[in-house]
């Protein structure tokens, strides 16, 4: 259980890899863009930048 993701990337690639996982989706993750995590994890995030406004519900 993944509350907020700042600061817990390295827990959360930890996790995958103990589970031995491909793939992971998670939801309401908050965020948008892609990063770069370690062991050579990418991270994908489709939320919307601070800059514009959600008015209308988001997948």
């Amino acid at each position: 259980n993944v509350t907020s993701l700042v600061g817990k990337e390295p827990e959360l690639v930890g996790e995958v890899e103990r589970f031995r996982l491909d793939i992971v989706g998670l939801t309401s993750t908050h965020g948008y863009g892609t990063s770069f995590l370690e062991r050579g994890w990418t991270f994908y995030q489709s939320g919307i930048p601070p800059t514009e406004r959600c008015e209308k519900g988001w997948a």
